[in-house]
């Protein structure tokens, strides 16, 4: 159960002066506290709930980057006994091969600041395979982590890509709650009941392979200059200055030509 403060309702808050001792006309929205379990400690199995953190904007990486953020969710144990998670499951989707383009895959638990920053975060499993097959799933076996009775704690997953890895090929991390079996395996610390988390969908952003760089043309006669270079990294286009470069030439060519 959850409770509801409502101060639209009449009646839902009465408020008045302290000095004028007028009646008052609260204003402002429905409130509502977190969800509470009815149980006893010890005999009724706890709850997980997981629920998604959102990603960072869909973007782009180079081949062969590593630790590259995919996925993140929060996990929240009830009120009535901490829970342990000693499995979890996630999949990935997209145009690249999974099996064949990501050497490595990584569990972590967030340092407290909400954010993944590599270097920061505690490592809570990697993954076996990682994948077997392409748009397949890979697993993180072999720990025990315990979520506190009424903590949460955030988890985020990360992926090794290989090299080389095809210019604009995408993966995206997801895992889902509403699967049978369920993505994780978990249990009560003190009842040793099986906890199945409640939740639904969690997808993280979609990564894309950058494209590999242009390399200059190959030099020619007469001492040839360096090339035409890309500002930024990958092969996007041409930067700002480039343009202006080229959109100069342009305009002395026509004027030498009037």
């Amino acid at each position: 159960f959850a409770i509801e403060v409502r101060p639209e309702v009449p009646g839902g808050v009465t408020v008045s002066g302290a000095i004028s001792a007028l009646d008052l006309l609260p204003l402002g929205n429905t409130a509502t506290g977190n969800t509470q379990t009815v149980g006893t400690v010890g005999v009724d199995a706890g709850r997980l709930t997981v629920t998604h953190v959102p990603a960072p904007a869909s973007g782009s990486i180079e081949p062969s980057t590593l630790n590259v953020r995919v996925l993140g969710f929060d996990l929240t144990a009830g009120g009535l006994e901490a829970v342990d998670v000693t499995q979890v499951q996630v999949g990935s989707l997209g145009s690249g091969n999974e099996s064949a383009d990501i050497s490595g895959i990584t569990l972590w638990e967030d340092d407290g600041d909400g954010t993944f920053t590599f270097g920061n975060e505690t490592v809570v499993a990697t993954a076996q395979g990682p994948f077997a097959q392409n748009n397949g799933t890979a697993l993180f076996p072999g720990f025990s982590l315990q979520i506190g009775a009424g903590i949460t704690k955030r988890w985020f997953v990360t992926f090794d890509f290989k090299a080389p890895v095809a210019g604009g090929t995408t993966y995206q991390a997801w895992l889902d709650l509403e699967e049978s079996p369920s993505p994780f395996s978990s249990s009560g610390a003190t009842t040793l009941a099986t906890v199945t988390p409640a939740g639904g969908l969690v997808i993280g952003g979609e990564v894309t392979i950058q494209a590999a760089p242009t390399p200059p043309p190959s030099g020619g006669g007469g001492g040839g200059g360096g090339g035409c270079g890309y500002s930024g990294e990958g092969n996007g286009p041409p930067g700002l200055p480039v343009l202006l470069l080229l959109l100069i030439f342009v305009l002395r060519r026509r004027g030498a030509g009037a």
